[in-house]
């Protein structure tokens, strides 16, 4: 049986399972209890390239939608509108565990000398702010939709010149009501955003370096 006040009427909606896992194993009913859930990338590993840049890129997350840098899962009922879930969050930031997410995926795919994020110790040549504009699950139909923006920032840090900058949506549907399904959609979307914005880099920082010389 749904437990009323589940997630601040969103339970209206998203009947009969939603994020929480509130929904009672047995006929006699359950206590309600956080969970945390993990953020993910779909597809960590890309095809390798053969060739490396010879520069080392820092990632730095940029300031974004508030709500990136808690632990706390969005839905939006309305336009313009954000509310979260108050039995279900994630394990760790958006803001922190998207630009992780981002240097083993850049790692893995071996186009560049070495990636870090920033505050690691060590330097480089180019920087990569990433900003977490939007990330949350649009629940204005069922099952809804998982939602990620981000904006990138290419920079040379020697000169703190913006070389170039674009932003990357990404849109996936739910399969199914429930923290499985949104959790799957939300890694498909970092997945998506991460196999646009990678190439985008390796481009745009082989250019600045060809320009440089």
């Amino acid at each position: 049986m749904m437990q009323r006040g589940f997630f601040r009427g969103a339970w209206l909606l998203l009947v009969p399972v939603l994020l929480g896992a509130c929904v009672s194993v047995d006929l006699g009913g359950g206590e309600d209890r956080p969970l945390s859930y993990v953020l993910s990338d779909a597809r960590p590993v890309m095809d390798t390239q053969r060739d490396s840049l010879p520069v080392t890129v820092i990632i730095q997350g940029l300031s974004g939608d508030p709500l990136a840098n808690s632990s706390s899962i969005a839905y939006a009922l309305a336009p313009g509108q954000r509310e979260v879930y108050l039995l279900s969050r994630w394990t760790e930031r958006p803001a922190i565990a998207i630009p992780r997410l981002l240097m083993q995926r850049l790692t893995n795919r071996g186009g560049f000398q070495a990636v870090a994020v920033l505050g690691e110790g060590i330097g480089g040549e180019l920087g990569l702010g990433v900003a977490i504009e939007s990330i949350y699950h649009d629940a204005r139909s069922s099952p809804g939709t998982a939602i990620i923006v981000l904006r990138a920032d290419l920079i040379d840090r020697s000169t703190r010149e913006l070389l170039s900058r674009r932003q990357f949506n990404a849109e996936v549907n739910l399969s199914a009501i429930g923290p499985a399904s949104l959790v799957d959609a939300m890694g498909e979307a970092v997945a998506q955003v991460f196999d646009a914005l990678v190439p985008w880099l390796e481009s745009e920082s082989a250019r600045s370096l060809h320009q440089g010389q």
